[in-house]
């Protein structure tokens, strides 16, 4: 694993120690077996929403593709000229155990490149845990923003940037001109929730 960290970070050293495991994490080949253990009876050979085993951790480590993501994620240091903060508080029910989920949008009609973004969120939920909040940009990008960790939480306020979420990086350097999707689903029965509202903030 030190290794793989010093390969990733050789082509990329810009990288944070969390972005770093996180992409070797995201990368590893998912060893998978749907069968039950013979003698326990039980069955842990799957992923979760956040790409998590009991049985085999993230995978296999596969550094080629660990670092092929992290020349991928190297960022231009092309200095931000302005900022542009776009919300939707449009307050919407999260339907129960529907993986379509709930789409709140918000419009962008600037068309310079995207140099840095983040994305604040605000959630009531019964069980947060139930939840998956992704992203889609108006190229067609998805970014999963969070994924079921997060147990009995009741509220969700947080904000999501380029250190927390290293996958928005496949987001630069687009034009952020559209249509862009916040889409939150719940997995899991018997809880319910809303989302309040969500705000888009771009560096231009």
């Amino acid at each position: 694993m030190a290794g793989v960290a010093a390969l990733v970070l050789s082509v990329n050293p810009d990288l944070s120690a969390r972005e770093v495991r996180r992409i070797i994490e995201q990368t590893a080949d998912k060893i998978v077996d749907p069968d039950a253990d013979p003698q326990l009876g039980i069955s842990m050979g799957t992923y979760d929403g956040n790409g998590y085993s009991q049985w085999f951790g993230y995978g296999r480590v596969n550094a080629e593709k660990a670092v092929k993501m992290a020349q991928s994620q190297r960022v231009s240091r092309q200095q931000v000229q302005r900022r542009v903060e776009q919300s939707n508080n449009r307050v919407l029910n999260i339907p129960d155990h529907n993986p379509q989920g709930v789409t709140s949008t918000i419009s962008v009609a600037n068309t310079s490149p995207i140099l840095d973004i983040q994305v604040t969120v605000d959630i009531e939920h019964q069980f947060l845990g139930d939840l998956e909040v992704r992203l889609i940009a108006p190229h067609g990008e998805e970014v999963l923003l969070q994924g079921r960790t997060l147990g009995g939480n009741k509220v969700l306020k947080t904000t999501y940037n380029l250190q927390t979420t290293p996958y928005m990086r496949e987001l630069l350097n687009h034009s952020p001109q559209g249509t862009w999707r916040l889409v939150v689903a719940d997995l899991a029965p018997h809880h319910t929730g809303k989302l309040n509202g969500w705000k888009l903030d771009l560096g231009l």
